[in-house]
């Protein structure tokens, strides 16, 4: 079967950086199951799996703009640990900040004495994204889980 609009895909996958580094992999978080064109993944991992069909071994680049998007430095502010509402930050903590009348989920990229500076770019902004991936399945309906969460499939999330 073709992977068309509407169809549900199984995905076997690895995916990485431009210099190699895996970011993700079912083997680590099982295959990942989402149905093509409904924006239940990434822009371009919906469009090249499209017209692909079940079986297939599949390799290919996403660029940002089809992916977690470009970086945008304006995205990138300093506050002082008061301004922040903290009594001490470390690098990575995730914090929520207000740049230009807008709330953002930001994490904090660099700490200077009682400067914090955090970054509310999604990590892999401006990243392109190598993948290699299979397509396991490709049916009309979803796939039927194993999983006994009760919540009507397994992405992992539930806990169960």
């Amino acid at each position: 079967m073709i992977a068309d609009a509407h169809k549900f895909v199984t995905l076997e996958y690895k995916f990485f950086s431009p210099d190699g580094t895996l970011l993700g992999s079912s083997q680590y978080h099982g295959p990942l199951i989402f149905q093509v064109g409904v924006g239940e993944v990434i822009d371009g991992l919906d469009k090249r799996v499209l017209g692909h069909e079940e079986g297939e071994d599949l390799t290919f680049v996403i660029p940002p703009e089809e992916a977690y998007g470009e970086r945008d430095e304006k995205l990138v502010s300093s506050y002082t640990l008061q301004e922040l509402g903290l009594a001490v930050a470390s690098v990575g903590d995730r914090v929520q900040v207000k740049i230009d009348d807008r709330w953002y989920n930001a994490y904090v990229s660099e700490v200077n004495g009682d400067r914090v500076t955090v970054d509310a770019n999604h990590p892999l902004a401006g990243v392109p994204l190598h993948f290699e991936c299979s397509l396991v399945q490709v049916s009309e309906t979803p796939p039927v889980s194993s999983c006994s969460g009760g919540c009507g499939g397994c992405g992992g999330g539930c806990g169960s």
